[in-house]
Parts: C-alpha cells; structure tokens; sequence
C-alpha cells in the first residue's frame, strides 16, 4: 500500500510540473494562468484534455492560394 502511495504522488508532482510548463509556455493574462492552473492541477486527467480542446489557440487559417 505504501508503494501505491508513492506512486501517486510522484504523477502528482509531475502533473503540476507538466501544467507550469504547458501553462506559462505562451505569453497569456494572469486570470487565464490562474484559471488553467486550477483545472489542471485539481482535475489532472481531465483537466489536461480540457486544455487541449478549449485552452490552445486556434492556429490561424490558411493564406488564400494565389494564381
């Protein structure tokens, strides 16, 4: 049981080590960091698939092609 604790707690610290880094990679205001921080350290598996549908930017659209 000891073991399980452990381990536990080593995906903890990288899940909140993952979420700095993912977070504070891109210049953003301090109530969104704020946000995503919460979500994804108190809701770790499903925060970080949150993030990925709603917490990246869109990339921008294509050029129009030129004839």
């Amino acid at each position: 049981m000891k073991i399980f604790v452990w381990i536990l707690l080593f995906l903890l610290v990288i899940n909140v080590i993952a979420a700095l880094i993912t977070v504070f990679r891109k210049p953003r205001s301090i109530s969104s960091v704020l946000a995503w921080m919460m979500t994804l350290i108190f809701l770790p598996g499903i925060g970080f698939i949150i993030y990925l549908f709603c917490g990246r930017p869109s990339p921008p659209p294509p050029p129009p092609p030129t004839h």
